[in-house]
Formats: structure tokens, C-alpha cells, sequence
């Protein structure tokens, strides 16, 4: 769930068929994470099915006394030898809004297992996206220098080596990019790394 503490209060769930489930939860939110103000009634909707490879998740929720909300879509399907995932993040929060996606697709062929996985993340405050923004508002004043911004991307692609039972060798090619802080305005910087190591059980 998007709150920083929760507390249920009633849960309801449902079943549809032999694939489909909903739930609805009720919880107090609370604001802080260390101190109990006021709770506010806040809600969590969310559905689960199949059709035929493919899974679906849906969840929409509404916090912070109804002044926010946020919802999540995932798809995974698995087809022969390809199991790939993704999901789509929205949280519209009162001052700002946050989306995130994630995808990850893995081949297996034989001792060999190919991946390709991609994530971003981005941040739209006070209704505009322009450069600099968080390094002036108010619930960024202690923002430093080097501080993560905005517009973070991340890309791999590798495999997996099922060789042993105990170890596996892997190797991967890792891209990455995103927006920082640079004073009172924004600097994008990326980076792109080989990796190549073993990981196994003991």
C-alpha cells in the first residue's frame, strides 16, 4: 500500500469463478510514521484473475482522508519458455504525483537463462515537470547536493548459467540514468557497467 503506517479495520473478499478473486479493504491511515494524529478512513480495491497464460492484477486505492489516490496494474504471461511480467504504478498525491514501471522477461533455453529487465521512475510535482522543481519546494528544503530528482532509468540484460547445482555463473550488461540535483537545478547523469560473477548456495 502507498501509507506510511496502516491500520485495518475490515477486509472483504470475493470469489468469481475459478480464476477470479476481489478483495476491499478499510484501514485508518496514518500520516506519520512515528507519531498518532488524527486517522484517516481510507480504502484499497483490488482484483486478481487469469485468462488462459495470462495473470491480471488491478488495485486502486484512496488515502490521506480521499485528497489522494493511487493505482497499480500488473500483467504477467508465461508462454512455452517465456515468463514475462509488468507493472504500472500511479500515485497522485495531493502536492505531486509518482509512476513507476517495471518489466521483466526471462527466456530459458536449455542450461541457459536469458533476462531482460527495465524500470523507471518519475516524479510530477505540483502539477508541472520542469527542471529544478524539487530543489525549491518546500518538502525538499533539506535536500542536498547529489540528491535523486527525477526520471530514473534503469535497463539489463544478461544470463544465467544453471551449470551446477551449487553455482551458477552469470554475466550482465547494466544502463542507467537518471536526473540529480545540481544547486537549483537538475543534472542528468548515466552509467553503464559490465557484470560478470557467480551466485550459488552453500
Amino acid at each position: 500500500m502507498a501509507f506510511v503506517r496502516s491500520q485495518p479495520t475490515l477486509e472483504v473478499m470475493g470469489n468469481f469463478g475459478p480464476t477470479a478473486q476481489v478483495n476491499l479493504q478499510l484501514v485508518n491511515d496514518f500520516p506519520s510514521a512515528t507519531s498518532d494524529p488524527i486517522t484517516a478512513p481510507t480504502w484499497n480495491l483490488e482484483y486478481r484473475g487469469g485468462f488462459g497464460p495470462a495473470n491480471l492484477m488491478l488495485q486502486y486505492g484512496g488515502y490521506s482522508g480521499g485528497e489522494s489516490s493511487y493505482m497499480t496494474l500488473g500483467v504477467n504471461v508465461k508462454v512455452s519458455d517465456i515468463n514475462a511480467y509488468i507493472d504500472y504504478t500511479m500515485d497522485n498525491k495531493k502536492d505531486n504525483a509518482h509512476s513507476a514501471i517495471v518489466a521483466d522477461i526471462d527466456y530459458a533455453r536449455g542450461d541457459m537463462d536469458f533476462f531482460v529487465k527495465y524500470s523507471t521512475y518519475d516524479v510530477v510535482q505540483d502539477g508541472t515537470d520542469v527542471e529544478g522543481n524539487s530543489a525549491t519546494a518546500s518538502e525538499t528544503v533539506s535536500a542536498t547536493m547529489d540528491d535523486f530528482e527525477d526520471n530514473g532509468t534503469s535497463i539489463s540484460i544478461g544470463a544465467n548459467l544453471a551449470w551446477h547445482k551449487s553455482y551458477n555463473p552469470y554475466f550482465a550488461y547494466v544502463m542507467r540514468s537518471a536526473d540529480f540535483l545540481d544547486g537549483d537545478s537538475t543534472e542528468s547523469r548515466g552509467d553503464s557497467n559490465i557484470l560478470i560473477g557467480v551466485s550459488g548456495t552453500i
